[in-house]
């Protein structure tokens, strides 16, 4: 997770400083970005996109609780 953020900001930020900021190695950041996907983060990114189908295809109320009047 600290990998993925410091990737995500990279452009705003220096990688060094956000590394030390989060307390881990520079090496250990760039060897993760060398790293291939694992079978769970391509499950996760399969499902992700099934749920943001779903959700355009509810036209975007999928998951919202609807108000139920007393009366």
């Amino acid at each position: 997770m600290k990998y993925a953020w410091i990737q995500q900001h990279s452009s705003a930020f220096a990688v060094e400083t956000m590394c030390r900021f989060m307390r881990v190695s520079r090496s250990a950041y760039y060897a993760w970005l060398q790293r291939p996907e694992s079978a769970g983060e391509k499950e996760d990114a399969e499902l992700t996109e099934l749920i943001k189908t779903a959700f355009a295809k509810s036209r975007a109320t999928y998951g919202r609780a609807i108000a139920l009047s007393p009366y």
